[in-house]
């Protein structure tokens, strides 16, 4: 028994590890796929059963008081008609009388009910309490939309003009009229007449006279 204990504890210490890793998140609250139990994830069902997002401990009383009160009106009919031998213990002698129930049946169904009514209503005060407080978280989020979270801003001064430093004409030098030397008339040689040398006649040798012999003629140059 020691060894199934001890197993089941070590068992039992992975299996929780796995669920605050895989299923408690609540940033994976909604955002479960797989296997369905009646149009739900299985993953969603028992982060849901983890994080006690639906109390059942209210239904496990409601039963049991009903149970109870029923118990009671019919325990008290039945007791209505039952009688009870009692011992009487006498100095002298001793005997048994019976005596009816009845009297402790009209308790029992008509006080019963009541005791147990009080009883549970006390219970049940507190289990309501918190039942309201987790509808009305459920129905927060509908009726008042996430708002963005306000961001901090600079407040809006009013704007100075800019300081504007008056502006000096810049300096300008003195402008010196430009120096133009005087032009001086450009020196032109004198032109001399083009030299003509004197022309000589042609010379002209005298021209002999010809000699006529025998009918044959004798140009100048031949002799």
């Amino acid at each position: 028994m020691d060894v199934a204990m001890t197993i089941g504890g070590v068992l039992g210490l992975a299996a929780a590890i796995l669920a605050f890793i895989f299923i408690m998140p609540k940033k994976k609250d909604g955002r479960f796929t797989g296997p369905r139990i009646g149009g739900t994830p299985l993953m969603q069902v028992l982060h849901d059963w983890f994080h006690f997002k639906k109390l059942y401990i209210g239904d496990v009383l409601k039963f049991v008081y009903i149970v109870a009160s029923v118990g009671c009106l019919i325990g008290g009919f039945i007791t209505l008609f039952t009688f009870e031998e009692v011992y009487h213990y006498g100095y002298y002698d001793s005997y048994y009388t019976t005596e009816s129930n009845f009297g402790y049946g009209l308790i029992i169904m008509f006080v019963g009910p009541i005791a147990l009514r009080l009883f549970y209503e006390l219970g049940m005060m507190a289990l309501l309490a918190v039942q309201n407080i987790m509808d009305i978280n459920k129905k927060l989020p509908n009726l008042n939309p996430q708002q963005p979270e306000p961001t901090y801003q600079q407040p809006v001064y009013p704007q100075q003009p800019a300081y504007q430093v008056p502006q000096q004409p810049a300096y300008q030098v003195p402008q010196q009229p430009v120096y133009q030397a005087p032009q001086q008339p450009a020196y032109q040689a004198p032109q001399q007449p083009a030299y003509q040398a004197p022309q000589q006649p042609a010379y002209q040798a005298p021209q002999q006279p010809t000699y006529q012999g025998s009918g044959q003629t004798v140009y100048p140059n031949q002799f």
